[in-house]
């Protein structure tokens, strides 16, 4: 089977969260016995990460995007006699002459439309509309997100398969510079941790408000440490937040965390807080939890689905829950042993090798 994909998430020097998503399951794939070939349609800009007998790279100039999107792809998919299509954005080809398997990982925009604006929001639905009913078979990445597009778009839920994604091998055995980290970030020697962006949806804001009701001698025990890089567009927000409260002293931001020195910051610390209100999948506390840190997590969207029994929920709309299962868990160490082995056994389930066969079957199967 020759299979193409759309392949400009693979920026130079800059791996997206789609671009990581590919490039497991190139890894995976090219390292399988499976006799497919793949096809990466590529733009000026993009750097494939990978080099192997079975991929082939054809680079478009894209000068227009919607041309390129409807125009030149579709001319490159006949030319190359194309089998299937994997795209991993919200739109796809309106005319081609192979078949089209669309990824769709969640439908944010449509979800809190303040994070976007009226045009993308218009465009996202608009694009995503058409390439639901275009697509053979879609796949997203939890049972949350199938039925958020089953709900809005009306598509039958059995044309859409779920394929969990899967946690990277250095987050389960991590190289423990510790010291040279803790350096690097101007870590505490004790603390509670968050990685993420700071987008209103990721409730950052409501995680500061229940650190601040931790008692006195527990936030100077434990510093809350928020991963996030200053370049984020809400980060003024949060650290304006941050000083109001005159917490500056125990609430610390690392900036932009690079990606090998995230398994570290992981293990270093002592509590893994998710409060998120919504995720298609939610990867970091399960990176956190194959680094050994216990989690405490929202019970919203999709993280009951993917955490399982392995962490500690709380309502992320409840300041005074939230806050309780941090101190919760941080007074208890027994609690802290417990869910650590659980989380170390969960996140078994979700390796890249089974993500890629579970791609590999949509594709055969379509």
């Amino acid at each position: 089977m020759k299979i193409g994909i759309d392949a400009r998430e693979f920026f130079s020097g800059k791996k997206t969260g789609i671009g990581r998503y590919l490039w497991h399951f190139l890894q995976c794939a090219t390292a399988s016995d499976h006799p497919h070939e793949y096809v990466l349609f590529c733009n000026q800009d993009t750097q494939v990460p990978l080099n192997h007998p079975k991929l082939k790279s054809v680079v478009i100039q894209e000068r227009i995007t919607w041309v390129w999107d409807q125009i030149q792809l579709p001319l490159n998919i006949a030319r190359e006699k194309i089998d299937v299509l994997l795209t991993p954005y919200f739109k796809a080809p309106i005319f081609s002459s192979s078949f089209i398997v669309l990824i769709i990982n969640d439908v944010m925009p449509l979800l809190f439309p303040e994070e976007s604006g009226a045009f993308r929001r218009l465009y996202f639905k608009l694009m995503l509309g058409i390439a639901v009913r275009r697509a053979a078979k879609i796949m997203t990445i939890s049972e949350n997100s199938r039925d958020d597009i089953v709900r809005i778009f009306k598509v039958p839920a059995e044309k859409i398969r779920v394929v969990h994604l899967g946690v990277e091998e250095k987050f389960r055995s991590p190289e423990m510079s510790t010291e040279q980290i803790r350096r690097k970030y101007a870590l505490p020697q004790k603390f509670i941790l968050y990685v993420g962006n700071l987008k209103p949806h990721k409730n950052v804001q409501c995680l500061i408000e229940a650190y601040e009701a931790l008692p006195a001698q527990m936030k100077e025990e434990y510093r809350l440490v928020l991963g996030a890089p200053r370049s984020d567009k809400y980060f003024p927000d949060i650290e304006k937040i941050v000083r109001e409260k005159k917490l500056a002293h125990q609430i610390l931001f690392t900036g932009f965390i690079e990606e090998k020195d995230l398994p570290s910051l992981y293990h270093m610390s002592s509590l893994f807080v998710f409060p998120s209100l919504y995720e298609g999948f939610g990867l970091p506390p399960l990176e956190a939890m194959a680094c050994g840190c216990p989690v405490v997590s929202s019970n919203t969207s999709s993280m009951p689905e993917v955490l399982g029994d392995a962490a500690l929920f709380f309502n992320p709309y409840d300041i005074e829950e939230m806050s309780l299962a941090i101190r919760k868990m941080l007074e208890d160490e027994d609690l802290r042993k417990k869910y650590r082995q659980k989380g170390l056994a969960r996140v078994k389930l979700f390796t890249p090798e089974k993500m890629t066969n579970k791609i590999l079957d949509v594709l055969k199967r379509v």
